[in-house]
């Protein structure tokens, strides 16, 4: 072999540069792997930094999903009707804010670091206003593609009918008309309680009792018809008639 290779110096010069070149390629992939290694893990930092709490969550949500930019007020109050529908009709919160009835209704003062939470994620934007009364105040508007979350599908659909509810109804009307009517307001205003925690067992599966199955079982086949896995009634009517021949 050595003996050709001394006949053909270009082949030997050839070889000598696949050499280089697979030397070269072993240096980039080792520097190439570590760079990886080093991405993932602050990529993984970075994930576990932004791990948001369910409040959080909530939160993003609604500044996501609700067609214009919403101020403090209005979030703790869809905050506090999540709350209240989901127990209405799933027996059970959302989340575990204790709602004491303050100025402006139901209020829990953690809002304020969750928001600033969101708000250095990057994952919201905070602006500042001044509203016609003159009074400044904070707007909070989507800042890129949704955070993840956990939440269940039925408590999606619950927070979905509340941003679409309730996020364009004018201030005044949503605490007079709607928040202020709600079981556990009305509760505190007879005890005349403002600054203690309303009851909001009061409406536990207050909606659910009148449906023959549970209202979860409901939302899921809602969900199955949304997404067209039905069958035709001619088709059910047929199947209900074999069923009743069989049965006889």
């Amino acid at each position: 072999m050595q003996e050709v290779l001394a006949d053909y110096p270009m082949i030997r010069h050839v070889l000598r540069g696949f050499k280089r070149i697979a030397r070269n390629l072993r240096i980039f992939v080792g520097w190439f792997s570590g760079l990886l290694r080093d991405l993932g893990g602050k990529l993984e930092e970075h994930m576990a930094e932004q791990n948001l709490s369910r409040e959080e969550q909530l939160v993003a949500f609604f500044v996501n999903a609700c067609p214009e930019p919403v101020g403090r007020t209005r979030l703790m109050k869809l905050l506090y009707l999540a709350d209240y529908e989901a127990r209405r009709y799933l027996g059970r919160p959302v989340s575990s804010i204790p709602y004491i009835w303050y100025d402006h209704g139901p209020f829990d003062q953690q809002l304020y670091g969750w928001l600033d939470h969101l708000r250095a994620e990057g994952l919201i934007r905070d602006e500042e206003v001044v509203y016609p009364s003159g009074n400044a105040g904070h707007i909070y508007t989507p800042n890129e593609a949704p955070p993840a979350h956990d939440l269940s599908p039925d408590e999606v659909e619950i927070l979905s009918y509340v941003c679409r509810e309730y996020s364009q109804v004018g201030l005044r009307e949503l605490l007079d008309d709607i928040v202020y009517q709600t079981e556990p307001m009305l509760d505190a205003k007879e005890k005349n309680a403002r600054g203690e925690k309303l009851n909001m067992d009061l409406v536990n599966n207050l909606k659910s009792r009148a449906f023959a199955v549970p209202y979860e079982e409901l939302l899921a086949r809602s969900r199955q018809v949304r997404a067209g896995n039905v069958i035709p009634h001619s088709a059910a009517m047929t199947r209900l008639t074999a069923a009743t021949h069989a049965a006889a």
